[in-house]
């Protein structure tokens, strides 16, 4: 399952996941025969793409057909959209290709109730150090079971009226956590070094009240935590 804390400032962007990656539970039918058991905590679910510009990362099905979300995502820039010029355009072309992506997932590696994804984009809406934006997508199972739905939820912004402004996606009581803590946090510093540690800060205490997996028997976040920072 995990959590992820999206973060963003007037100048600055970040990503942060915990570690955690299972090995997928085994069923028959609607019989769980197997739990989804921790196969490393050290599995890092952030990315950066054009030098830095833009960070991302994602929580639920970290990987398929070979490739992580990262991978993939990636792919999909290069082959449709190697020079983009705005946030909201690589949201854009990213969405469909990876929902197609999803439904071609051979049956046997992931059942098709299970390719569930949430994946967030961070940076500047036209690329450069400045409007930053936190942009969620989400892929789920179509309600009539053949397919993959997804939909570009609605975009966090920076706004003058605050400071920081931060989009939690994961397990849902680590989010909890991990909102009251930052809700809390009197340091509204915005550089780039305490960007950081809050976050890292914040995911300690989201990680620590972590529920467990939805397939499994395991808290669904834990181990080490990975941050990936704007660069311009």
């Amino acid at each position: 399952m995990s959590v992820l804390l999206a973060l963003i400032s007037r100048r600055d962007g970040l990503i942060a996941t915990d570690g955690r990656q299972f090995a997928p539970a085994q069923y028959e039918g609607d019989r769980r025969v197997q739990d989804a058991e921790p196969e490393t905590d050290c599995f890092n679910k952030t990315f950066s793409l054009l030098d830095g510009k833009v960070v991302g990362g994602f929580v639920g099905l970290v990987k398929f057909s070979g490739k992580t979300v990262a991978d993939h995502v990636r792919d999909i820039l290069l082959s449709r959209c190697p020079r983009p010029t705005g946030l909201e355009q690589i949201a854009g072309v990213v969405g469909p290709e990876l929902a197609q992506r999803l439904e071609q997932i051979v049956e046997g590696e992931v059942l098709q109730q299970h390719r569930i994804v949430d994946v967030v984009f961070v940076g500047g809406r036209d690329l450069r150090r400045a409007n930053f934006l936190i942009i969620p997508l989400c892929f789920r199972p179509s309600a009539s079971g053949n397919g993959i739905t997804w939909e570009k939820q609605a975009a966090v912004s920076y706004q003058k009226s605050r400071e920081l402004w931060p989009l939690f996606r994961g397990d849902g009581a680590a989010t909890a956590r991990g909102q009251e803590f930052l809700a809390a946090t009197t340091s509204r510093s915005t550089n780039r070094e305490h960007l950081g540690s809050l976050a890292r800060q914040t995911l300690a205490m989201a990680i620590a009240r972590a529920g467990v997996h939805p397939h499994g028997t395991q808290e669904s976040c834990g181990g080490e935590i990975f941050v990936e920072l704007t660069y311009y």
